[in-house]
């Protein structure tokens, strides 16, 4: 196999001018992303993490509650697979931007309504969360090439390294902040004792926050750009890449870490408030420990990435997630449980972090659009595939821990198959060149660590998922 360095797996293509950092107009869109990470976060801390806890609240089972994140993933995707075309269609990155983030902010309406009624069916919940993965996948594409156009990329690093401290610390407060609400059952809104009151203050909130967002993103600037000069890859050709190249293989990669990993997420919630009993305080610490262990050790990564390169690090995390599931098969003994989440924060931490950098350095900028919006649906494709394996062993063998203990051992056999596939991408040498483009920090300057976009990775940051 040969050594091939990523810098040279794409051609150089023309780029705007870049603008100085000390442009008035770049100082303002900076400030105006951090909102935007922050209310991005609290949205998702908010409203996203429970909607499993919520499907369980209006009467949907262990498996309703297990897919509801899966499978309306997939059929957004498939939805904004006419991203491109949508781009196209208004003109500009920005204006379809803002249309989908404020799609998904309308997609809370209809969730506060059901609760403040106290009652929902659950085929509803499965098409308003497809409602809000649409929006929110539609997005992520087109955001990720304008904002690839307003930041010079001599600044991207130190910027997202604040941009992403922003987003995980918002994601913490609103994962707080909303295991306090159902734990006390939103005590100032409890005039019928409906527990189901407490989700539509939830809902309320973050459905606020992504209202902000999208007035957040509708004044940032947006430098002109010839969108004709944007290309779409043909699904045959993206295929094609799997077998040759650091890019093809990566994808392939992380394409099966999906599917094993998903094997067992999507019921960690229902495992742990079904089977484990555990009180919604309990479920939010838990959950918050992961959170919290990657933001302190997303400088420490920074520094491995640096220094090591980015194959190296993805290594150390591709191999971390292996045993994660079933180490819960073993106790549920809380303090247990804390410590698996600490290393499923470190050990995601690594691998997100480790293929962020070299997506960056593969995915020309005329492609990414196109290529991230088919990764997006390839993405979702995993996460279904894996979690109906998972949801099969429910519906087969029924609601009970011993097959969690299965679903767990499943995911982690899965889990040991995707190393070959790492194997063929650290087959490329990747030099620290590569890595360190991404940490040209300024030793005198207070930014240290990695860099995180809600652009590239899924939004499954806030997910119990050893």
């Amino acid at each position: 196999m040969s050594d091939v360095d990523v810098t040279d797996a794409a051609p150089k293509v023309d780029l705007p001018a870049e603008r100085h950092p000390n442009d008035a107009t770049l100082k303002r869109d900076l400030r105006l992303m951090l909102i935007d990470a922050g209310c991005f976060s609290l949205m998702m801390g908010l409203g996203e993490t429970y909607f499993p806890a919520f499907t369980l609240a209006i009467g949907g089972g262990e498996l309703a509650a297990g897919l509801v994140t899966t499978l309306p993933m997939l059929i957004g995707a498939l939805i904004q697979l006419s991203a491109p075309a949508a781009v196209r269609a208004v003109g500009s990155n920005r204006r379809w931007v803002v249309l989908c983030v404020f799609m998904q902010a309308i997609s809370f309406i209809p969730l506060v309504t059901a609760a403040w009624r106290g009652g929902f069916p659950v085929l509803g919940m499965f098409v308003l969360a497809s409602l809000y993965w649409a929006a929110g996948q539609g997005s992520g594409g087109a955001w990720s090439t304008w904002v690839g156009s307003i930041i010079p990329r001599r600044i991207r690093a130190p910027f997202f390294a604040w941009r992403n401290r922003v987003a995980q610390l918002g994601t913490l407060a609103g994962l707080l902040i909303g295991g306090l609400i159902l734990e006390s059952g939103a005590a100032p809104l409890q005039r019928t004792g409906d527990p189901l009151l407490a989700y539509a203050l939830l809902f309320t909130l973050a459905g606020l926050c992504r209202f902000v967002s999208s007035g957040v993103l509708s004044v940032q600037s947006e430098p002109p750009m010839d969108l004709t000069g944007h290309r779409v890859v043909p699904w045959r050709e993206l295929v094609a890449r799997f077998r040759h190249g650091v890019d093809g293989r990566l994808i392939a990669y992380m394409f099966s870490v999906q599917i094993a990993a998903y094997v067992a997420a999507p019921y960690f919630t229902p495992f742990m408030l079904k089977r484990l009993q555990l009180s919604y305080l309990g479920f939010t610490t838990l959950t918050a420990t992961a959170l919290l262990t990657r933001i302190i050790v997303l400088p420490a990564l920074g520094r491995i990435a640096h220094r090591l390169g980015a194959v190296r690090l993805l290594c150390i995390g591709g191999v971390g997630i292996v045993p994660l599931a079933l180490l819960w098969a073993f106790s549920g003994n809380f303090w247990y449980l804390m410590a698996i989440q600490a290393a499923a924060g470190a050990s995601w931490a690594a691998y997100e972090l480790a293929t962020l950098l070299l997506i960056f350095e593969t995915v020309r900028e005329t492609e990414r659009t196109s290529i991230m919006t088919s990764y997006n649906v390839l993405n979702s494709l995993a996460i279904v595939l894996g979690s109906f394996m998972g949801g099969a062993l429910l519906l087969v063998w029924g609601e009970h821990v011993r097959t969690y203990v299965a679903i767990f051992t499943l995911s982690t056999v899965a889990r040991a198959a995707t190393l070959l596939l790492l194997a063929r991408v650290a087959g490329y040498r990747v030099g620290v060149r590569a890595a360190s483009r991404f940490f040209q920090i300024s030793r005198s300057g207070p930014i240290r660590g990695a860099t995180l976009t809600d652009a590239f990775v899924p939004s499954d940051a806030v997910e119990a998922r050893p």
